[in-house]
């Protein structure tokens, strides 16, 4: 995250957003100003990261975002803008956080979903379950 430093404004809130609340790609790009503030304070769109098109950016470049930010990071690995979304709830679910709350917030209707997300290692909860029985 040090490396949003260097970032141009607009892309660097888009990657942080992205990496701390969980969104997906399409709905950091379509996200209102209304949604996280009341007054908007002069912002010229009702989106947060307005666009020519749709009045919003489009999901490629919130993906030219993640390539430009793995290339000043030095990331080798694979960086997709999902795996953002991944990271955070892994993070979560290392502090502990309940995974029907974790579901909530991801959105999803089944919480094996969230498990995939997480990183849940099922055969090792079954076993930590079976030493309670």
């Amino acid at each position: 995250m040090k490396t949003l430093d260097q970032y141009e404004s607009e892309g660097r809130a888009f990657i942080a957003l992205m990496n701390l609340s969980g969104m997906r790609i399409s709905e950091d790009c379509s996200l209102k100003t209304g949604h996280l503030v009341r007054e908007k304070d002069g912002h010229r769109s009702e989106y947060l990261f307005p666009g020519k098109k749709k009045g919003h950016v489009h999901r490629t470049t919130g993906w030219r975002w993640s390539r430009q930010f793995k290339g000043k990071a030095g990331y080798n690995g694979k960086l997709i803008p999902h795996k953002l979304r991944h990271t955070f709830a892994t993070r979560l679910y290392r502090k502990e956080t309940p995974i029907f709350d974790l579901q909530n917030m991801l959105g999803h209707a089944d919480p094996r979903t969230t498990g995939i997300y997480a990183h849940i290692d099922y055969e090792a909860l079954q076993t930590h379950i079976q030493k309670l029985l």
